[in-house]
């Protein structure tokens, strides 16, 4: 036994982990060999490492954002771009990441003392963080790693070197798991009864109680970057300003008008139906928007 607590043998153990982080990468195009090094800066085995790293490993296996910390914040061949902060190191079952300034807040978005001629005038800094959030979700889609965001608003995300990092990783799960979870609700009537945090599920109904699923062409993580964070309903900023006053919080609202047919082309792009097959090719096209926009804006201060 190496723990009286886990109750588990060596042997009982190394598979555990293996199966606890092949299970958070399920669907992804790595290597399954890959998944069985435990990401300590070294290429070390499992089958090598003592018995109390085992069972220090363990416990930090139970944490999806250590699993998803240690793949993501660093450079390997299956990750070319750093989409979350990086493990520095382990204690026991404690582990440090590097130092992330600060999350994206609300008010980095609306201005604390806002007007609408303020809130236009940071449609350069909005769009700016639009197309690195698209560049983020370009990597995390084009790696292949069938991972879908639940949990998307701006103080998930941080800023840092001029790219988006993740850094509340706790809703981030294989698509397989998103559709087991919306499938096992037990009934619905409408198809909000299916949905799953941010991922939303489809109701259909029948006599006898509607059943859940999902539908991946009309719900994904582009949609939901869209929908959270681009093009936001209005919300009151009555705790914001001192008016009552309805403002719509997307980082793609409130633009000058000369780019009123620009962000519409991103809103249709947002808005429609989009298969698997093509959400690359789509948020491709929403990186290269909006890198025209920006060789347009930045020049003008606005």
């Amino acid at each position: 036994m190496i723990d009286e607590d886990i109750k588990l043998t060596r042997e009982e153990t190394i598979q555990g982990i293996h199966a606890i982080i092949t299970t958070d990468f399920e669907g992804t195009e790595i290597d399954p060999s890959y998944l069985t090094i435990p990401w300590f800066g070294s290429s070390v085995k499992l089958s090598s490492l003592t018995n109390k790293e085992l069972n220090s490993l363990w416990t930090l296996a139970q944490d999806n954002e250590y699993i998803y910390s240690t793949f993501f914040g660093q450079l390997t061949q299956w990750n070319s771009v750093k989409l979350l902060p990086q493990v520095l190191g382990t204690c026991g079952h404690f582990y440090a990441v590097e130092y992330i300034p600060e999350a994206i807040q609300f008010f980095d978005v609306i201005p604390e003392k806002s007007s609408l001629h303020l809130f236009k005038s940071s449609f350069s800094k909005r769009l700016s963080i639009s197309h690195m959030f698209l560049k983020f979700l370009y990597h995390l889609e084009s790696g292949n790693y069938n991972l879908q965001l639940c949990d998307v608003k701006y103080d998930q995300f941080a800023m840092k070197n001029g790219t988006i990092l993740l850094i509340d990783s706790d809703m981030l799960y294989p698509s397989e798991v998103v559709q087991e979870s919306i499938q096992h609700i037990d009934s619905c009537i409408k198809d909000e009864d299916c949905d799953f945090i941010d991922c939303k599920g489809r109701c259909k109904p029948s006599k006898v109680g509607g059943t859940c699923d999902i539908d991946i062409d009309s719900d994904s993580n582009l949609k939901r970057i869209c929908r959270n964070l681009f093009f936001i309903d209005e919300i009151s900023t009555k705790d914001l300003v001192k008016s009552s006053s309805q403002i719509n919080a997307g980082l793609l609202s409130h633009f000058p008008l000369s780019y009123q047919s620009d962000i519409y082309k991103l809103k249709q792009l947002c808005s429609g139906r989009i298969k698997e097959s093509e959400m690359i090719s789509t948020i491709k096209k929403m990186i290269d928007l909006t890198s025209a926009i920006q060789s347009r804006t930045y020049p003008l201060n606005g």
